[in-house]
């Protein structure tokens, strides 16, 4: 879908497309969520250490450009300012490189630091960090040849005494900078590992969800399932960032992402698998929802003005189906896509209790699931007049709106589920329920 505006007295266009296409400009719009924290301080640090060593080396050539020339001279004088400003600069990348390798010393000190965790009932627990933290430096230890032999010259003889001393705040410069590029590699491996592992899930699931069973819940041509799922990333999501602190998974132009510690889970237990083969399943049904962008060209219409100015490409994600209205939509798409990844796979729901019980009671109220699952398969006409860019989802709300209590329902859900989060014998009562939806 396109159209093309004219503005500035006509010099200027602008043309808008709407498509589902993973163009190269669409990926400006992935948050990279691969890359993991110690990446992510890996390269600052190494900037930090490069710019205080240009600084260094700078500051050392000018002091003997000075001993060669006479500080009274006009050239003196000219070498003597340099050595000035040099300084200046120097003294700056030093404090720079003595803040971030403090700062990112202190990130892995507070997670050793606080990994007991006092529990309501007075008991104490490992904190999830700590736990994920230690199953990092395991694997380190115990695959990474090089950096073990480098800790051992240095006396750390184990994981323990590494765990230590990593959780020191005043870390040498030169564990930090080993620990960091080990963790890199190790992510980076694990990553392709985790890979390997989802593809199988996502074979599965896409023979799931074109099965006659599912077309009840899916109003998706198989063709279009098949491209849609064909055209994502999965990516590991670093479980120490607290970005990725409160999802289990996540979902998000063309890229679908794992926890790290779900999948470090799925390594040692049965009930882990299950986690993470159930995950896959529910962000691939996000998946599956469709994701439209609106890539937006802008340039000269004049022959000369084009010529000196390149064209300005952006793009942003258009939301489709039940996220069309993200803010009070949220909650009934997390129990729609809950309940039809746990019936697809065959199992029990377990994600998203509060949200499954507003669900059911506004199902019970009159709302009709075809209503909703239909809405949830939409891609809104952007361009249609208002009142008619997504009419299935304008029949989901008015059907809200009839059984539901009246105008504003969506926000009636929303609230009704923060209720449920809250009163301790409603969040029980959703923990209980088991209900899947009928086949």
């Amino acid at each position: 879908m396109k159209r093309e505006i004219e503005f500035d007295l006509g010099t200027r266009k602008k043309t808008e497309h709407t498509t589902e296409a993973n163009t190269e400009a669409m990926e400006t719009l992935k948050k990279h969520n691969s890359r993991s924290v110690g990446t992510f301080q890996l390269e600052n640090l190494t900037q930090a250490v490069e710019w205080n060593r240009r600084m260094e080396a700078g500051l050392e050539k000018v002091r003997g450009a000075m001993a060669l020339l006479d500080d009274g001279s006009e050239e003196g004088q000219a070498v003597k300012r340099r050595m000035e400003t040099i300084s200046v600069a120097h003294e700056k990348s030093a404090r720079d490189l003595l803040a971030m390798q403090a700062g990112i010393a202190g990130f892995y000190s507070s997670i050793i630091e606080r990994r007991k965790l006092e529990l309501p009932s007075g008991r104490h627990a490992i904190s999830s960090s700590f736990v994920e933290l230690s199953r990092r430096c395991d694997e380190i230890w115990a695959s990474n040849d090089s950096f073990r032999t480098e800790m051992e010259r240095l006396d750390i003889t184990n994981t323990e005494r590494f765990i230590e001393v990593l959780g020191e705040k005043e870390l040498p410069l030169n564990i930090l900078q080993a620990f960091l590029k080990a963790e890199k590699q190790r992510f980076e491996a694990e990553q392709s590992e985790m890979r390997e592992a989802v593809s199988p899930i996502v074979e599965e699931f896409q023979t799931a969800i074109t099965s006659e069973r599912a077309g009840k819940y899916v109003n998706i041509s198989p063709e279009v399932l098949e491209r849609r799922i064909k055209g994502v990333d999965v990516v590991l999501l670093d479980s120490l960032d607290p970005a990725h602190d409160w999802k289990a998974g996540h979902y998000y132009a063309r890229e679908f992402g794992i926890r790290s510690d779900e999948y470090g889970n799925s390594k040692k237990s049965l009930d882990g698998r299950a986690s993470l083969h159930h995950i896959v399943f529910h962000e691939l049904v996000h998946v599956t929802d469709g994701m439209n962008f609106l890539q937006t060209t802008t340039e000269y219409t004049d022959p000369y003005l084009a010529d000196l100015f390149s064209p300005a490409v952006s793009v942003r994600q258009q939301k489709t189906g039940l996220s069309f209205d993200r803010s009070t939509t949220t909650s009934i798409n997390e129990a729609r896509v809950e309940l039809l990844a746990a019936f697809l796979e065959g199992v029990t729901p377990v994600m998203y209790a509060a949200e499954r019980m507003a669900f059911w009671e506004l199902v019970d109220a009159g709302v009709s699931l075809e209503t909703i699952y239909a809405a949830a398969s939409e891609n809104p006409d952007v361009y249609a007049p208002a009142g008619e860019k997504a009419p299935k989802f304008g029949k989901l709300a008015q059907e809200m709106s009839q059984f539901y209590g009246g105008p504003g329902a969506l926000k009636r859900f929303t609230d009704r589920v923060a209720k449920i989060k809250t009163d301790p014998k409603l969040i029980t009562q959703s923990f209980r329920n088991q209900r899947v939806l009928p086949a």
